[in-house]
């Protein structure tokens, strides 16, 4: 059992922490990124799409609920290799966003939310999955 001055609970923290300032930033992406209507004429006012930026939302609420379902950061310092199976998910699904979404030019600002959210959640799980393996490797010797 670990002490509470152990940096195994901080790390519980700190890694939930993680998954909620990755989809903030999606979030916020999405937010901000409804105000670019994309390449139309710029003359011709356009409204907030809120119903857009909503769909978009909920995706990435959905997506950010699998990730925190498969890597349970409470828990990912006693098996970290749940990082690799999170990435097997998120990797094949950020290359597909890419491809039948992020990767269009002139798209709606919103577009391009669920790509940032996808691409730092990739950053976050080879972060996680590192200090979940080094804190693990540590605490065994």
């Amino acid at each position: 059992m670990s002490s509470p001055t152990s940096p195994r609970p901080i790390l519980r923290y700190v890694l939930t922490a993680g998954v909620i300032v990755v989809w903030g930033l999606g979030i916020a992406s999405d937010i901000i990124g409804g105000n670019n209507p994309g390449y139309v004429r710029r003359s011709v006012p356009h409204q907030y799409p809120i119903g857009a930026v909503l769909v978009m939302s909920v995706i990435i609420s959905v997506e950010a609920a699998v990730l925190y379902a498969v890597l349970r950061p409470l828990t990912l310092a006693v098996r970290p290799r749940r990082a690799l199976v999170a990435l097997a998910v998120f990797v094949p699904l950020t290359v597909a966003d890419y491809f039948f979404l992020s990767g269009w030019t002139d798209q709606a600002g919103y577009c391009y939310a669920n790509g940032v959210f996808l691409r730092s959640a990739l950053i976050y799980l080879l972060v996680a999955g590192m200090a979940a393996r080094i804190l693990k490797s540590a605490t065994q010797t």
